[in-house]
């Protein structure tokens, strides 16, 4: 019986028990939701199962809420985001889980499918993921999402047009009281960011994390977005690709022609920071564009 395990033993709440439970259970390595785990996450996510009548957390309850955190963290992550209605996450409604299989609202395209689409639709999906990255970094006053695995097949639209994010295996949630504030001071770019994640296991690696959620913009714009023929090889870090990988034109690809010549530049400085703040910068300056073609 769930009543007799280990799962609900009030050890299995502490984040040590959870760290080697999970090192047990993940042989083939780290996984993104336990990089930057606080005592914090733990009780946000009892208030997630608490199904109780005075909101706590029962046996069963959390017999499921472990189970789920060492077998199956995406469906820990999209019921924790979609469960909260304080914001409308760009994520597709959670429904259920058995075992490893999660259950969400359906019948969307994969990213990849809009490729043909006319400018405007493109123009506007690509809007929406500058503004998830927007709410991913800004959205939250107690947590930073962190997704670094931009690729097309990650990504659906709705009937409606809407993006979402439907891959949640590379998410990390950071805690912004204990991690810094702040860009870098420094320019930065993708050797930048693979040394970062190289060093996911140093003490000091959540607590600089918000320093390289702008690079999520890089990755957007040079994996889902450019057209250019410099960012159309494999991006460095792409490790599910080939080396003589090369993927299509991005969203991006056949501008209206007085815009084509901003948008490129834009699409430049997005991908390569050339100084502190100008990714930033061109991020900003690029949905505007974009919002312009819209008209």
């Amino acid at each position: 019986m769930v009543s007799k395990t280990i799962l609900v033993a009030d050890d299995a709440l502490q984040l040590s028990w959870l760290r080697e439970a999970w090192r047990i259970a993940h042989t083939d390595g780290q996984i993104a939701l336990e990089s930057c785990m606080t005592d914090k996450l733990i009780e946000e996510h009892k208030k997630a199962y608490g199904q109780n009548v005075n909101g706590e957390l029962g046996k069963t309850e959390q017999a499921y809420m472990i189970t789920s955190l060492l077998m199956n963290p995406e469906a820990q992550v999209l019921k924790y985001f979609t469960s909260r209605s304080e914001r409308n996450w760009p994520f597709p409604k959670y429904l259920g889980a058995c075992g490893r299989v999660i259950f969400v609202e359906n019948g969307w395209k994969l990213l990849d499918t809009s490729l043909a689409s006319p400018w405007k639709e493109r123009a506007n999906i690509a809007l929406q993921l500058l503004n998830m990255i927007d709410t991913f970094r800004n959205g939250d006053p107690k947590w930073i999402v962190i997704f670094l695995d931009f690729r097309y097949e990650n990504f659906a639209v709705d009937q409606s047009g809407r993006l979402n994010l439907i891959d949640f295996d590379e998410v990390m949630l950071i805690d912004r009281e204990e991690s810094g504030d702040g860009e870098k001071k420094q320019s930065c770019n993708m050797e930048d960011l693979k040394t970062f994640v190289s060093e996911i296991d140093k003490d000091h690696f959540c607590f600089q994390v918000p320093q390289y959620s702008q690079m999520m913009y890089a990755l957007a714009c040079v994996r889902l977005l450019s057209f250019l023929p410099e960012h159309l090889l494999k991006s460095l870090s792409d490790r599910h690709r080939s080396p003589e990988h090369v993927r299509p034109p991005g969203l991006l690809w056949g501008p209206p022609e007085h815009e084509a010549t901003a948008i490129e530049a834009l699409l430049r400085g997005c991908v390569e920071e050339k100084v502190a703040g100008g990714r930033l910068k061109a991020v900003e300056k690029l949905k505007a564009v974009l919002r312009r073609t819209l008209i």
